[in-house]
């Protein structure tokens, strides 16, 4: 039949024409969901690995301050376990910015990323712990003083606690002990737990005060009025069910070890945590995470 060759290579060369068309557009395609799916999980390893930064950031210092925290609750009640040594070892202010300059230079650049560490508030004299229900842990280690002290209590008032177990103990010897008024209608429940060197010294025992009071614990180390371990709780600054120890003994090798355990009414909270009062403000590429030191949550 006369032009039937013609139409049939005309209808192969539109067929071949469509194919390699679709062919192009189906590459286009593949190419673009590969180049967003790499990018999607570019982004992803991105952000995965600003966590694990902060992550490292966070055990880093909490070794280095070596101020142990312990978080127990449940939909009722939430304890608070703190474990200290009074005075550091540690010169917190100068361990502080040298970390703060490494990790903002030299771990910056191993990360390939921009690193700022914000650690001013815990390199002034004072580290801060705080809570997200607004309760706060201080550690004041005094510039150009073997001096500390540690206060728990709360930004918005009161800390609510129902008791306090108080655990201290110091490697020198005490001479003298002043306890504070005991009240058997209280609103403190408290289990107190004093030992040093000087055995006859020691405390052991258990009762209420009244929290609308300072009450104070003092332990002499010699004649000198100055040369006394604090230990008070009630209301202290302002704050009430609050707690403090002073270390300001004489002797510089003398050494307060307090375990302290706080338990507090507590509202279940999904979002309830913790966190020292620095920050971390990590860059890289289109991840921009900017947040507090986190200890703990949930």
């Amino acid at each position: 039949m006369p032009g039937t060759g013609n139409s049939k290579g005309y209808l192969l060369s539109f067929s071949v024409l469509v194919l390699f068309s679709l062919l192009i557009v189906f590459s286009q395609f593949y190419f673009n969901s590969e180049k967003f799916f790499d990018e999607t999980i570019a982004g992803q390893s991105i952000i995965d690995k600003a966590g694990f930064v902060a992550d490292d950031i966070s055990l880093d210092l909490n070794s280095m301050l070596g101020t142990g925290i312990d978080v127990d609750r449940n939909a009722e009640f939430i304890q608070l376990k703190f474990f200290d040594v009074l005075p550091s070892d540690l010169n917190k202010h100068k361990a502080l910015l040298n970390y703060s300059n490494f990790i903002n230079s030299s771990y910056a650049f191993q990360q390939n990323a921009f690193l700022s560490l914000g650690l001013n508030n815990l390199a002034d004299g004072k580290t801060e712990i705080l809570f997200s229900n607004g309760l706060q842990y201080d550690y004041n280690y005094s510039f150009g003083s073997s001096d500390a002290v540690v206060s728990f209590y709360s930004s918005t008032g009161s800390t609510n606690a129902l008791s306090f177990d108080i655990n201290v103990s110091v490697n020198s010897s005490s001479v003298k002990v002043i306890p504070w008024a005991w009240n058997a209608g209280g609103d403190i429940s408290v289990n107190l737990n004093y030992y040093d060197l000087n055995s006859s010294n020691a405390v052991r025992v258990s009762g209420k005060i009244d929290s609308a009071l300072d009450n104070s614990y003092k332990i002499y180390f010699s004649s000198d009025p100055n040369d006394v371990l604090e230990i008070h709780l009630g209301l202290i600054g302002g704050k009430q069910k609050a707690f403090k120890l002073a270390e300001g003994i004489d002797n510089p090798s003398s050494k307060a070890s307090l375990y302290l355990n706080a338990l507090i009414p507590f509202a279940s909270n999904p979002d309830f945590s913790y966190y020292y009062n620095g920050t971390i403000n990590y860059r890289q590429l289109d991840v921009n995470n900017f947040s507090f030191i986190e200890l703990g949550k949930g």
